[in-house]
C-alpha cells in the first residue's frame, strides 16, 4: 500500500450506503490433487471459463435432452443447496444465472434440452422475476420454490422431493456453510431425502416441522458437534427419530466419511474443490447419474485424504493443476481464491482497476488511471505473503465504489461476502479480527482509511 493516500473521515467508510445486491463473478475453481492423478488414463475433467460456463458444459455432458432444469442463483448458496436432490429425482441439470438477468448462452442451453419446465430454488432475490420472465418468454413453464428464508426455500425444495418420493428418511446440514450438504447430495438424491437446514446449537423449528410432517424416522446429520450440535441430536431423539451423524475433523475428512457410509465400492469419484460451492453443486446430478459420488479434494488436505481417490475412476469438474517443477508435490495454490487469482478477476471483472506498480502485485481504482494523484485513489489491492494472502485498502466512498468493493468481498468470500461488507457498514467500526469462509480477516481503521488483510483459505 502507498503511504501518500489522503486521509478520509473514518465515519465516512463505516457508512458505506448499503445496496441491496452486487454481481457476483464467479471464479474459475482450481482443484488441485497428487501429481499421480495426472498420470491416470480413467479421468474425466469438465471445466469453464465460470460457474455458468462449468455448469452448462456439465449439462452437455450428460444430457442430450431435459424435461426439466434447475436454475439456481449464483450469488449464494443455502437456495441451491437442497435442490440437488431434486435434480437427481427429475433428472434434470443444475444451472447457475445471475440473479438480475440470465445470460443467452445459459438460456441457450435450456433451449438445447428440449426443456418443459424451469424450476426455480429461491425468491426473487436469489432469481430476480426478470429471470423468470425471460424463461417464460420461450414458452416455458416455471415453478418456484422458496421460502421467507433459506429454512424455507430448503423447505420448498424438500417439499417437493418428499411428495415425489415418500421417503421417510432426512438429510440434516447447517445453514451457513455448504460443504457438509454438498458431500451428502448425491446420496441423498439417490434415496430421495429432503435436505433440511438447521441452526448449529437448536433445530429450526421450520425444519422441526416438516420432520413432523413428512413423516420422518430417520436423519442423518452432517458434520461434526461444532457444526450440528449434540443438542440436535438430543431433539431429534425426544422426537422418535433415530439418527446417523457423519462428520471428520474437517469437511474433507466429512466428505469421505459420507461417501464411505453410502458406497462400499470406493472406486469411482467426482472429484470437487471444497472451497467454493459452485462446481459442486452443478455436479451434483451428473455425479449420481454416472454413480461417481462427490469428494472434497484440495491442495491442503491430508495425504489421508488424498490417497483414497488415488488410481481411481475420476470425474474432475473444475480445473486439474500440477506443479511441473516439482511433480511428486500438488502446486502451492489455494482453489480460484487465492491473492493473485482475485487480482485477476479484479482487472479483467470491468471494475476499473488498473496497474500500479512494477512487480504486479498491486491495483488501485483511480478515475485518472494509473498515474492519477494519489488523492484520487479510491480503493487499492495487493496481493501478499504468508499469513496475508491479499489486502483491500479504502480510501473514498461513494455509491460506484461501495458497490465495487461488495462485488469484491464476494469474489474472495463465496458465502460470506455480504456479512463481511454489514460488519465494514458498522457504525463506529474498530480494529477487529474476524473469521468468514475458513480465512482470517483483519479489519484495520486507520487515519487515512479502512485497510482489510485477508489471510489464506485454511
Amino acid at each position: 500500500m502507498r503511504k501518500k493516500y489522503i486521509a478520509v473521515m473514518v465515519s465516512i467508510l463505516t457508512s458505506l450506503n448499503m445496496i441491496l445486491y452486487s454481481k457476483v463473478y464467479a471464479v474459475e475453481q482450481k482443484v488441485v490433487i497428487m501429481d499421480t492423478l495426472s498420470q491416470q488414463s480413467n479421468v474425466t475433467r469438465i471445466t469453464g471459463t465460470d460457474c455458468y460456463d462449468i455448469g452448462i458444459k456439465v449439462s452437455q455432458k450428460g444430457w442430450t435432452t431435459s424435461d426439466n432444469v434447475i436454475l439456481a442463483g449464483s450469488a449464494d448458496f443455502p437456495d441451491a443447496l437442497s435442490g440437488t436432490a431434486l435434480g437427481i429425482k427429475l433428472n434434470a441439470p443444475i444451472l447457475f444465472t445471475d440473479p438480475n438477468g440470465i445470460a443467452s448462452n445459459t438460456l441457450n442451453e435450456i433451449v438445447r434440452l428440449k426443456a418443459k419446465k424451469v424450476y426455480i430454488l429461491g425468491g426473487t432475490g436469489a432469481v430476480s422475476q426478470a429471470v423468470e420472465d425471460s424463461i417464460k418468454g420461450q414458452g416455458l413453464s416455471v415453478e418456484r420454490l422458496w421460502g421467507q428464508d433459506r429454512f424455507g426455500t430448503a423447505l420448498a425444495v424438500g417439499k417437493k422431493v418428499q411428495g415425489l418420493t415418500g421417503a421417510k428418511t432426512a438429510f440434516i446440514a447447517n445453514a451457513y456453510n455448504y460443504p457438509d450438504a454438498l458431500s451428502s447430495s448425491t446420496f441423498a438424491g439417490q434415496t430421495g431425502s429432503p435436505i433440511l437446514l438447521t441452526d448449529a446449537g437448536t433445530l429450526n423449528e421450520q425444519s422441526k416441522q416438516a420432520l413432523r410432517d413428512w413423516g420422518i424416522t430417520n436423519v442423518y446429520v452432517l458434520g461434526g458437534t461444532g457444526v450440528v450440535s449434540a443438542n440436535i441430536e438430543n431433539e431429534l431423539k425426544d422426537m422418535g427419530i433415530s439418527l446417523t451423524r457423519l462428520g471428520g475433523l474437517d469437511r474433507y475428512e466429512t466428505s469421505q466419511k459420507i461417501v464411505k457410509n453410502f458406497d462400499s465400492s470406493l472406486d469411482k469419484f467426482t472429484i470437487v474443490t471444497g472451497k467454493d460451492f459452485h462446481n459442486a453443486l452443478v455436479a451434483s446430478v451428473y455425479a449420481e447419474k454416472i454413480d461417481h459420488p462427490l469428494v472434497l479434494e484440495d491442495n491442503d488436505c491430508s495425504q489421508t485424504v488424498k490417497g483414497l481417490v488415488k488410481d481411481k475412476d475420476l470425474l474432475i469438474v473444475g480445473d486439474f493443476i500440477v506443479d511441473s517443477t516439482t511433480p511428486t508435490e500438488p502446486i502451492v495454490d489455494e482453489p480460484g481464491h487465492s491473492g493473485n487469482h482475485i487480482r485477476q478477476q479484479i482487472l479483467t471483472g470491468n471494475l476499473g482497476f488498473v496497474d500500479y506498480d512494477s512487480n504486479g502485485s498491486g491495483l488501485i481504482l483511480n478515475p485518472y488511471g494509473a498515474n492519477g494523484d494519489d488523492k484520487f485513489t479510491e480503493l487499492g489491492f495487493t496481493v501478499g505473503s504468508g499469513n496475508r494472502d491479499m489486502s483491500l485498502s479504502i480510501f473514498r466512498s461513494s455509491p460506484e465504489v461501495d458497490q465495487k468493493i461488495k462485488t469484491i468481498l464476494n469474489m474472495i468470500l463465496p458465502t460470506q461476502g455480504d456479512k463481511l461488507y454489514s460488519i465494514l457498514d458498522t457504525a463506529g467500526l474498530k480494529t477487529q479480527t474476524v473469521e468468514l469462509d475458513g480465512r482470517i480477516i483483519t479489519i484495520r481503521v486507520e487515519s487515512y482509511g479502512l485497510i482489510v488483510d485477508f489471510g489464506p483459505v485454511k
